[in-house]
């Protein structure tokens, strides 16, 4: 991920220096400083599909089953390989997970070269095609990163480094087409960086990470309207937030009533010491419960969400260790 700039450079190794970035990419990172190359890691290229622990295959989306209750415990996670000698950033995926919309970088970790890219996915074999990159929405030497796209196909959110500081944009296709799209900052009230959208099935909701200024932690906020979300006030999710720490990376179940997240809170004064958290709710209208750390997900490194199933069955993730980033998916232990 990609985060602030003063709090990151006390904690990363290395700064490249030629980009300005933020919040993580993958939920680690800061907004408004520079991508840094220990916030990266390699993605151990894979040349094959992973099976699930108990022998079955990831459910696929869009098929009426039952959906797992929320706040119920998940498995082991399992590694979803990637091809090539690529770092993985991010990932997103249509609600049948035949499509993957990611934030691809080099295996170096050179975070001014992560670009859009979409893929056909095997939910079954957890197995990804060939990467074709979108190169009307990456830009050259920035940093682009989680690719979210609305159920019609007509809007992708995304962060990039393309302006002053890392923020949150919306690209509108044309013609049906990310060739040349209709670009735009969105403008999180009161905020000066953002990162980490989460757009919901109803094509409106969006939650993101952003915080108020440079010297500031970021936190978690709902944004609820039409696409490009022009004017439209931006709210904390509520009982997440801590004022010390840093909330990154939401991932929200379509109903709303369960979220998981990365946050710095068990070791605040180290900045990308990022854990999973996880919070419920009984209505979409309630304060979320005290965050819990999903520890089954969570390693001795950096951890963050990507993205729940529609079911809530299955949250893939990345675990960052030595600045070797890993997605893997893992599922509920108790099922329908």
């Amino acid at each position: 991920m990609e985060r602030r700039a003063g709090a990151r450079r006390k904690v990363l190794r290395g700064v490249l220096g030629a980009a300005t970035c933020l919040l993580c990419a993958g939920a680690c990172s800061g907004f408004s400083s520079p991508p840094a190359a220990a916030d990266s890691g390699a993605q151990p290229p894979g040349d094959g599909g992973v099976a699930l622990t108990d022998g079955s295959a990831p459910s696929a989306e869009g098929g009426g089953g039952a959906a797992c209750v929320a706040g119920t415990a998940f498995g082991a996670g399992l590694v979803v390989p990637i091809d090539g000698a690529y770092s993985v950033e991010a990932a997103r995926f249509t609600p049948d997970r035949t499509t993957a919309y990611l934030s691809l970088c080099p295996a170096s970790g050179d975070k001014t070269q992560c670009d859009l890219y979409t893929s056909q996915f095997s939910p079954t074999l957890a197995k990804f095609t060939a990467f074709t990159k979108m190169n009307g929405v990456s830009t050259p030497n920035k940093y682009d990163a989680y690719p979210t796209m609305t159920p019609d196909g007509s809007t992708m959110v995304f962060g990039s480094s393309r302006g002053s500081s890392v923020g949150v944009y919306v690209a509108r296709a044309q013609n049906g087409s990310f060739e040349a799209p209709i670009i735009s900052r969105l403008d999180v009230a009161g905020t000066d960086f953002g990162n980490e959208p989460y757009v919901l099935r109803d094509g409106q909701t969006l939650f993101v990470s952003a915080g108020k200024n440079a010297n500031s932690r970021s936190d978690l906020y709902r944004i609820k309207g039409a696409p490009p979300w022009t004017g439209v006030a931006a709210e904390p999710v509520p009982g997440v937030n801590l004022p010390a720490d840093n909330e990154l990376a939401p991932v929200v179940s379509d109903d709303e009533r369960e979220i998981f997240f990365a946050s710095n809170r068990l070791t605040p004064n180290v900045d990308f010491a990022l854990d999973i958290f996880t919070a419920t709710r009984a209505l979409p209208t309630d304060t979320f419960s005290t965050p819990e750390r999903v520890a089954s997900l969570s390693s001795a490194g950096i951890d963050w969400p990507l993205w729940l199933s529609p079911d809530g069955c299955e949250l893939y993730y990345i675990n960052k260790i030595n600045n070797v980033a890993t997605m893997y998916v893992a599922r509920r232990v108790a099922r329908p």
